[in-house]
C-alpha cells in the first residue's frame, strides 16, 4: 500500500521564501501518517509500526532484506524480481543526445511500478547531457485549484476553469529504481503572461546565477547516468497529452545569450507547443 502525499505545505522551500508563505509544516501536512494493523481470523488486531527506512524509494534492495529477515519470503521474491528483470541495470556510460528535439509521451517503460489510476505520467526518452548543455522545457501550464496559497479545490489559481487537480515536473534517474532527483509542482513553477512555462535542466549544484528570468530550474544530476523527464498529470479534463511540453537541448551560452526562442529554433521546433 502506498500512501501518497503532494506538496505538502512546508516541503517547497524554495517558493516558499520567495511569496513568504512558508508555515513549518513536516511533509505530512502536519497530520501525521495513518496506523495500519492487522487482523486475523480469530479477531486478533496486531498495529505495524513504521518502516525502519526513512527513504524506501532509494533502499528497495534493503525492503528485500528486510522483508526476507521477517519471514515475508513471497513479498521479498515479488520485490527482486521486479528490480532484477523488469527494470534496467544501472549503465556504464551516457551517450549526449545531442540537439534534438524532445516530446513527451505516456510512460510505457515498466509502467505497472506503483501504478496510479488516477494519474497519468508523460516522460522523456532516455536522455544523457553533454559537457556545456541544457536541457530546456516550454509548454502552457494547464489551470490547477489554488489548494497550496490557501483555495479550494474549487477555487483556480489563474484563469477561470481548473483543468487538472495536480501536476508536476520531475527529474528522474532512469535506472533501478527511477529514484527522484528533484521536481517542480504546479504552483512552485513560474509562468509569464500568457500562462507559458520556461524550464531549465542544467549541472549545477545549485539554480545558476545566469537562470533566465522567468525560468523554472530543476537539477540534472549525475551526468554518467541516462534521465527521465517526467511530467505528472493528475485527474485532468480531457487528453492528458493535450498538456504535454516540448524540450530540447542547447548550449548554455545560446539560452543566456539568445533565449529560449534560439534553442528551439536550433532543435527544429518554431513554436512552443500549446
Amino acid at each position: 500500500m502506498v500512501y501518497r502525499v503532494y506538496a505538502p505545505d512546508g516541503h517547497f522551500l524554495a517558493r516558499d521564501a520567495l511569496e513568504g508563505t512558508h508555515q513549518g509544516a513536516d511533509r505530512t501536512g502536519r497530520v501525521g501518517l495513518p496506523t495500519v494493523s492487522l487482523k486475523d481470523a480469530s479477531g486478533n488486531t496486531r498495529d505495524l509500526q513504521p518502516c525502519p527506512s526513512a527513504d524506501t524509494e532509494a533502499s528497495l534492495t534493503s525492503l528485500v532484506a528486510l522483508l526476507r529477515t521477517n519471514g515475508l519470503s513471497d513479498a521479498a521474491d515479488f520485490l527482486q524480481q521486479i528490480l532484477t528483470s523488469q527494470l534496467p541495470l544501472v549503465p556504464t556510460h551516457c551517450t549526449p543526445n545531442g540537439t534534438a528535439a524532445v516530446s513527451f509521451a505516456p510512460a510505457t517503460l515498466n509502467s505497472d511500478f506503483f501504478r496510479n489510476p488516477l494519474t497519468t505520467y508523460l516522460e522523456t526518452p532516455s536522455l544523457c547531457l553533454a559537457a556545456g548543455d541544457v536541457f530546456v522545457v516550454r509548454g502552457k501550464a494547464p489551470v490547477f485549484p489554488n489548494t497550496y496559497f490557501g483555495g479550494s479545490v474549487f477555487d483556480p489559481a489563474f484563469d477561470t476553469q481548473i483543468q487538472m487537480r495536480y501536476w508536476s515536473m520531475c527529474q528522474n534517474d532512469r535506472v533501478i529504481p527511477y529514484p527522484v532527483i528533484a521536481c517542480q509542482p504546479d504552483f512552485a513553477t513560474r509562468r509569464d503572461e500568457t500562462q507559458f512555462y520556461t524550464y531549465v535542466i542544467s549541472n549545477d549544484p545549485e539554480p545558476p546565477a545566469w537562470l533566465p528570468s522567468g525560468a523554472t530550474w530543476l537539477p540534472w544530476g549525475d551526468t554518467s547516468i541516462p534521465k527521465n523527464l517526467i511530467f505528472r498529470v493528475t485527474l485532468p479534463q480531457g487528453s492528458p497529452t493535450a498538456y504535454a511540453p516540448v524540450g530540447a537541448f542547447c548550449d548554455e551560452t545560446v539560452l543566456t545569450s539568445q533565449g529560449w526562442q534560439a534553442c528551439f529554433a536550433a532543435a527544429g521546433l518554431s513554436a512552443p507547443p500549446g
